[in-house]
């Protein structure tokens, strides 16, 4: 029984090792402006993190969660 468990666990390493994910971070800035408007220019951020999980190599899986700053300022 402990040969079967240690056989399984140090599968499940190795598959974690060979895993097809992939993790990002995202980070820019952001301007914004209100056409026809006597609003100045806002400049503001976006951050974000996403991950991408290839399931074959036609097939994948993308999520994230991103942040972003948006408005003008008024005169």
């Amino acid at each position: 029984m402990k040969k079967l468990l240690l056989t399984v666990v140090l599968g499940l390493c190795t598959l974690a090792g060979f895993s097809q994910a992939k993790f990002d971070v995202h980070a820019g800035m952001s301007m914004a402006n209100i056409t026809n408007s006597d609003a100045d220019l806002k400049i503001g951020y976006s951050v974000g993190v996403g991950m991408d999980y290839a399931i074959t190599d036609m097939w994948a899986f993308q999520t994230g969660l991103n942040f972003t700053s948006k408005g003008c300022k008024g005169s």
